[in-house]
């Protein structure tokens, strides 16, 4: 299997969702008290949040859906992603240069006092 590679996307896909850390997480929990209505997922090194009033900082990546895969909005796998979903585990939720992040599904809008 050749490793998987990424080429710019022109034009990008429009924005889902948004991965990256701490920053993220801390952006996330000000956006959910001010009112967004986010669903958001996260690992010891990583919060994806899922939405249409996606917050911003520093670091992150925002994602798009392709093929039933998020991934980068400005970047496509070399792999087509209906081909690279089966050869991911059945709880990936991201793939991204260097990494997928796999995990349940965010589905409900979430409490910014859990994430805080």
């Amino acid at each position: 299997m050749r490793p998987l590679t990424w080429a710019r996307r022109e034009p990008p896909l429009e924005a889902a969702a948004v991965a990256g850390g701490a920053t993220l997480r801390a952006a996330t929990v000000r956006r959910l008290r001010a009112g967004a209505r986010l669903r958001v997922a996260f690992g010891p090194e990583w919060t994806l949040v899922v939405g249409d009033d996606l917050p911003w900082a520093d670091g992150v990546t925002y994602l798009g859906w392709d093929d039933g895969l998020l991934v980068p909005t400005t970047l496509a796998p070399s792999t087509p992603p209906g081909l690279l979903r089966h050869s991911l585990p059945d709880d990936a939720l991201v793939v991204l240069p260097g990494a997928v992040l796999t995990g349940p599904a965010p589905r409900r809008t979430a409490n910014p006092e859990l994430l805080a």
